[in-house]
């Protein structure tokens, strides 16, 4: 019951808070089927987060991979920040992943508080362009979902 309980709540608590800062959907019967979504994704993935072997496969059912263990973070994040600009060389434009990508990579070797800000680029970045006009979006980040 708790691998199906705990990411269903958690989805729903974040989706409330996004929807309580004003950075959600005013449509409600839009927002209930997105977070619905949203709960099912992440039963599947956080599951198969458990099981060894499994969980380097959970990319597939969620956002969030297995990435290995926390002493890979540097690796992963640098591995991803190269894939990211090797992306943006081939398009012609930097976008707002790679920037991001970016910091991660390089703030988990400079100590930067990388969390607060990919929030600030993702915030930033939806009120250039018009997605949100709450500037509290700059302190708790913007998503399109």
């Amino acid at each position: 019951m708790i691998l199906c309980l705990q990411p269903v709540l958690e989805t729903f608590l974040k989706a409330g808070a996004r929807e309580l800062f004003g950075a959600g959907d005013d449509d409600d019967d839009k927002w209930m089927q997105t977070t619905l979504k949203q709960a099912g994704t992440n039963v599947l993935s956080f599951t198969a987060g458990l099981l060894v072997g499994v969980r380097e496969l959970s990319y597939l059912f969620g956002e969030f991979g297995y990435q290995g263990p926390a002493g890979l973070r540097k690796i992963t994040d640098t591995g991803r920040m190269f894939t990211s600009w090797q992306r943006a060389v081939e398009k012609g434009e930097v976008s707002e992943a790679t920037l991001r990508a970016t910091v991660s990579g390089i703030g988990v070797w400079a100590g930067w508080p990388v969390t607060p800000i990919n929030r600030f680029i993702s915030g930033a970045s939806a009120l250039e362009s018009g997605e949100t006009n709450n500037p509290v979006a700059l302190l708790i980040g913007h998503s399109s979902k």
